[in-house]
Order: C-alpha cells, then sequence, then structure tokens
C-alpha cells in the first residue's frame, strides 16, 4: 500500500503464502499485505477451493499475518 514501506520481512512472507496456496492448487491469485493483515484476491472460480481449504489456509497463513481476508471484488 501507498505510505507502507516495502520490507525484506514483507517480501518473504508473501511469497511464502503465494507459494502454499499455489501447492494447494490455485492460480492467477494475489495475497496483499496491509498493516500486518493478508489480503487474498482469487478469481471468483476459486472460491469454492478456498472453502473446502478454508482450515489449512488459516492455519499456514497465520505463521505470517495477524488476520486473513478475503476480498470479494472479483478482479
Amino acid at each position: 500500500p501507498t505510505g507502507e514501506p516495502i520490507t525484506r520481512e514483507k517480501l518473504e512472507r508473501t511469497e511464502a503464502s503465494e507459494d502454499y496456496l499455489f501447492s494447494l492448487g490455485f492460480k492467477d491469485f494475489r495475497v496483499r499485505s496491509r498493516d500486518g493483515q493478508a489480503i487474498l484476491q482469487l478469481k471468483e472460480e476459486q472460491w469454492p477451493l478456498m472453502a473446502e481449504q478454508r482450515q489449512a489456509v488459516l492455519l499456514e497463513l497465520k505463521k505470517y499475518y495477524k488476520s486473513i481476508v478475503l476480498d470479494m471484488e472479483v478482479r
């Protein structure tokens, strides 16, 4: 986000989070970081997979972020 410094730690946790989601079968997505929160941006057709993998995703991403949210605005 504008005004928030980019750090090595932020880049590493975003990369680790995206690698994990990719390993679960997600494609064409982003993990955004804002104020210690992960914002997941997925295509609508991937929402069922997120519902199935919700607990696993929360468990893994909570290692890096204080909260995890799904951006409901399809891009």
